[in-house]
């Protein structure tokens, strides 16, 4: 541990990691509070400036992870269930229709539960990982978050 970072340090650079989770409370959230606790404090310690920019690594590639997940998913959606598509027209009239193929029905269930355990389990790892920053930022210790393109050096 660097005796040169002092606890209000620790302190500022565990808020930035976790400001992270104001996106629950706020739309872009994980990217507004972070970035404004960062350029507010960023010349005041090399600690908290490293903090600043893992954190909003870290939420720039969840953002870029998450949008490759969800073509990726429609995509698999859309070419697995080319046939559901037909359907679009009747439910849009209200008419009464009856799918024979069960076997469409059962894929469309697996892949829906698949999807949602991948979301969250990937959300889970989103948060242990911003926690633990938070603790070893609050420890004074690097931490480097796993799969992070680093944008801002």
């Amino acid at each position: 541990m660097d005796s040169s970072i002092t606890n209000h340090h620790k302190n500022v650079a565990t808020l930035i990691q976790l400001s992270v989770f104001s996106k629950f409370i706020i739309p872009l959230g994980n990217f507004v509070a972070p970035i404004i606790l960062w350029v507010l404090n960023k010349d005041r310690s090399k600690f908290i400036d490293e903090n600043g920019k893992q954190a909003l690594n870290f939420q720039l590639s969840i953002l870029i992870y998450s949008m490759i997940l969800a073509v990726l998913g429609f995509s698999v959606f859309a070419y697995n269930n080319e046939s559901i598509w037909n359907y679009i027209p009747m439910i849009m009239r209200h008419d009464h229709f009856v799918i024979d193929d069960f076997g469409l029905i059962q894929q469309n269930l697996l892949f829906g539960i698949s999807a949602i355990a991948v979301v969250i389990a990937y959300k889970v790892f989103e948060i242990v990982c911003v926690v633990t920053a938070a603790i070893k930022a609050k420890n004074g210790e690097a931490y480097q978050y796993p799969i992070t393109i680093k944008f801002l050096k």
